[in-house]
């Protein structure tokens, strides 16, 4: 505290002042007025450094700035890969501006990063790393083509259908909170009677998730999706990690993410059990590092940072990945 008000300090062992010629320069994400009260952060720590405080508007709040980083970024990437540069449509320049951007200028820069991935040599493909909440914030709907599971073969089998009748039944369900009849019920929305709509519930083994769970705690479907496709992201950008999908194509890699959401939303107990491959088992022939686990952690810890999973939540979700550690990662012990 001294060294903060005065500037001056004493070493270990010495009975004498010394002077430091220093500016402190602190950052944070939280509101500290809030955390004080809240007993999380110290009054006396926070008068001594709010001298000059400079308040940085989070990215939503200066849409202008949106485009210009974005162009940025997408340069630095071509320059850093060695491929031609790619240009933003007006479409995507309208669902940059429309999105809210709650990871602020590093989510930015991840789907602008993932987006150039998946380009490979083609035209940029914004529309496979954006979250949907950017594309329907536009005032645009989302193709039916990217709302659907991506068919291996150029259809869907039997089972991929019935996982897509399943995720679209789940959706409508948490859009209308679990009400199955009546005005704006589910069974109304897609135009069915209550109790075939409960038929295909039970055939289909979709239940309605605890509201204790952490499915319910993390808000759902559509917040696992976009916590996994924020994830697969920053893997997919990973100087290391990368290699692991460097011969799958874009439909592969989009399949994998999909087998992630689903896995993910089972686990965390989710409406529905998973009916994908064993993802441990998955893993044994990867020869995966505990280097490899080190820069996994990162980017989940990055990740659960940006969407701003709240503490519980986010100890539960890091608790879990961890349990896996030992199984995947061949020297783990």
């Amino acid at each position: 505290m001294r060294t903060l008000q005065h500037l001056s300090f004493e070493r270990v062992g010495e009975d004498r002042a010394r002077r430091a010629d220093v500016r402190f320069i602190a950052a944070t994400n939280r509101n500290l007025v809030q955390e004080i009260s809240a007993g999380r952060f110290r009054l006396d720590l926070y008068y001594r450094l709010s001298v000059f405080p400079i308040e940085v508007p989070p990215l939503r709040a200066r849409p202008e700035d949106i485009v210009s980083l974005a162009r940025y970024f997408l340069s630095h990437l071509a320059a850093k890969s060695g491929r031609a540069e790619r240009s933003l449509s007006s479409t995507q320049v309208r669902h940059l501006r429309a999105y809210e951007w709650p990871g602020n200028v590093r989510e930015l820069k991840n789907v602008l990063e993932r987006a150039f991935i998946l380009s490979g040599h083609g035209p940029l493909r914004l529309d496979l790393a954006l979250p949907a909440a950017a594309v329907s914030s536009a005032g645009c709907q989302s193709s039916l083509a990217d709302r659907l599971p991506v068919p291996a073969q150029g259809f869907f089998t039997a089972s991929e259908f019935e996982q897509l009748e399943r995720q679209n039944l789940i959706g409508v369900l948490e859009a209308v909170h679990w009400k199955i009849s009546g005005e704006n019920g589910a069974a109304s929305v897609l135009r069915l009677s209550p109790s075939t709509l409960s038929s295909r519930l039970k055939a289909l083994k979709i239940q309605r998730p605890s509201p204790t769970s952490l499915y319910s705690r993390l808000g759902g479907h559509k917040a696992i999706a976009r916590f996994a496709h924020d994830l697969f992201g920053r893997v997919l950008a990973d100087p290391l990690l990368s290699r692991f999908w460097a011969q799958r194509s874009t439909i592969g890699i989009l399949r994998e993410e999909q087998l992630l959401v689903a896995y993910l939303s089972s686990a965390s107990g989710g409406p529905a059990k998973y009916l994908g491959r064993d993802m441990r088992s998955a893993h044994h022939h990867l020869s995966i590092t505990m280097a490899d686990w080190n820069a996994f952690r990162t980017h989940l810890r990055a990740t659960l940072e940006s969407l701003s999973v709240a503490d519980r939540e986010r100890q539960e979700i890091i608790s879990f990945a961890e349990g896996l550690r030992d199984e995947i990662v061949q020297d783990a012990q």
